[in-house]
C-alpha cells in the first residue's frame, strides 16, 4: 500500500529525497516529464508502457528492465533495459545514466528520434483491431460444408 511505501521510504532515510506525488492531471504530469532528467520504471511486466511511450515522446532517456513489451517499446539507442528484479543492474543502469552527461543526451537524443516513429491512437487501434481479427479468425473452426442435395 501507499502507507507502507512511505513507511519503507522514512526508514530507508530517504524522505527528503523520495517524494509520492500520486495521481496527476495532464497538465502536471506534462510538467514532471519536462522537468526530469531520466525515466526509470522498474516494472516486472508492461503490456505496452504508455508511461514509457510518453517519457520518449518527451525525449527522456529511459531506464527501466526488459519484462513484457517494454523492449517493444524503448530502441535500445533511447534507454537502457535490466531484467525484472535486477536492482543491482537497476542500479547500475541509473548510475551510468546520471554521470554521463553524454551518455544520457545521446538517449535522449534516442527518445526525440523515437517519438517521431511513435503512432497515435487511431494508428495503434487499427493495429488492436487487426489482430484481434487474426486471432478470431485462427480460433474458430472452419465452417462445415454445406450437405449435399
Amino acid at each position: 500500500t501507499t502507507r507502507d511505501l512511505r513507511e519503507r521510504i522514512t526508514a530507508l532515510g530517504l524522505a527528503q529525497r523520495v517524494v509520492l506525488h500520486g495521481e496527476l492531471d495532464a497538465a502536471a504530469l506534462q510538467d514532471m516529464y519536462q522537468h526530469a532528467d531520466v525515466f526509470v520504471l522498474p516494472s516486472y511486466h508492461e503490456g505496452y508502457g504508455m508511461a514509457l511511450a510518453e517519457a520518449l515522446a518527451c525525449g527522456l532517456p529511459v531506464v527501466s528492465t526488459t519484462g513484457g513489451a517494454i523492449a517493444d517499446t524503448v530502441p535500445a539507442n533511447a534507454g537502457v533495459l535490466v531484467p525484472p528484479g535486477d536492482s543491482a543492474a537497476l542500479r547500475m543502469a541509473l548510475e551510468r545514466v546520471l554521470d554521463d552527461p553524454q551518455w544520457r543526451d545521446a538517449l535522449a537524443a534516442g527518445a526525440r528520434r523515437a517519438r517521431a516513429c511513435q503512432h497515435g491512437w487511431p494508428v495503434a487501434v487499427g493495429r488492436f483491431a487487426a489482430a484481434l481479427e487474426i486471432l478470431e479468425r485462427d480460433a474458430l473452426p472452419a465452417p462445415a460444408p454445406a450437405p449435399a442435395r
